[in-house]
């Protein structure tokens, strides 16, 4: 038998990870989830949307979630604007793991804009397509047109 605080990471059955993962879909608020399954010395489970996994595990009996936000569909890829803290609440996980990549993603941009020459960034997000045009700052800004 699995002690209670390991139910989580190794259930007996492929149909009690089954039954694990929809009921924690059953708590989430926003649409879309799937159950994921695997076999690795134990029955594991989480939920994912898109390549967004909430991971369940239990601590003193109690359910506790985690986010991991990866390159790929199955978190085998590189993992992402990954929120180490634990939640009691999946929904409360889910918003602080999308917070977190928010906000690294606008670091990025902040740096990028401030580090670079503004022509560069231009012809490259010409190149790309992108989100409409904002006035850019730092080298070069004044050279550009509009």
């Amino acid at each position: 038998m699995v002690p209670a605080d390991r139910k989580a990471y190794a259930m007996m059955t492929r149909e009690q990870a089954r039954a694990a993962a929809s009921r924690l879909i059953r708590k989430m608020r926003s649409i879309g989830w799937k159950a994921d399954v695997w076999e690795n010395l134990g029955w594991h489970y989480s939920i994912r949307r898109g390549q967004l996994a909430i991971y369940e595990h239990f601590v003193g009996g109690r359910p506790r979630y985690q986010a991991l936000l990866s390159t790929d569909k199955y978190a085998g890829g590189e993992a992402f604007w990954t929120n180490r803290d634990s939640y009691r609440d999946p929904n409360s996980c889910e918003a602080a793991q999308v917070r977190t990549a928010l906000q690294f993603i606008l670091k990025c941009r902040d740096a990028m804009l401030v580090s670079m020459d503004a022509r560069v960034v231009e012809q490259v997000r010409r190149k790309i397509g992108g989100a409409p045009r904002r006035r850019l700052t730092g080298p070069g800004a004044g050279d550009l047109p509009g």
